[in-house]
């Protein structure tokens, strides 16, 4: 126990430092926002191509600071009427070749079908990306940090960020443990619900979808 607290006490300083810039940070929304640029997809790393790599046990994980956050293509499809509360008619997705492909979807015989278009000829203006804190400044004391933001590539400003962050307060996980998820049981800033910390639920307060009838 000293040991642990010996660790603990300046990690939980740490956090708490870290916790004063977090939140939500809007400058500027946008109305009738149709389509969004995704430039990049959470999970999308070959590591979780790995049926051995365990992501919620990893100290280094990128994304530990939103675990609960849907990855790979159930990410794009947050952003798309079926799944979402963005409701956008189309996401483009920038590729690790360069390219892009646009994702949407369409009602046809009582279900969503998802269509996949290959380089667009135009793309949306509008795009949400990240940046994870993979430090280790702050990994060796288990604090994870991520923030979304939302520029406009149009004029290359940024209209919104936010930044959340995840600590351990255990400081790793038990040996024993059969399925372990230190980052799913730590503490965060801001003090959200897994609801309130997805990225398309920010995203839905600043690109605003065209009324539809």
């Amino acid at each position: 126990m000293a040991e642990w607290r010996k660790r603990y006490e300046p990690a939980k300083a740490r956090f708490d430092q870290l916790c004063q810039n977090a939140g939500e940070k809007i400058y500027r929304t946008a109305d009738n926002v149709d389509g969004i640029l995704l430039l990049k997809v959470r999970g999308d790393d070959e590591k979780y191509q790995d049926n051995s790599y365990n992501p919620l046990k990893d100290q280094m994980w990128e994304d530990a600071a939103l675990e609960s956050e849907a990855a790979g293509e159930n990410y794009i499809e947050r952003f798309l009427p079926v799944l979402s509360r963005v409701s956008c008619d189309y996401v483009d997705v920038l590729q690790k070749n360069g390219s892009w492909v646009r994702y949407s979807t369409r009602w046809e015989n009582e279900r969503w079908v998802r269509d996949k278009q290959p380089n667009p000829n135009s793309r949306a203006r509008y795009a949400v990306t990240y940046e994870n804190d993979i430090s280790w400044e702050n990994r060796k004391h288990w604090i994870a940090g991520t923030t979304i933001k939302i520029i406009d590539t149009k004029t290359n400003e940024l209209m919104a960020e936010k930044t959340m962050y995840a600590f351990v307060p255990e400081l790793g996980y038990s040996k024993f443990e059969q399925n372990p998820n230190p980052w799913g049981r730590g503490m965060r800033c801001p003090d959200e619900n897994s609801y309130e910390q997805k990225t398309v639920i920010f995203v839905s307060k600043v690109l605003i979808p065209p009324t539809r009838p």
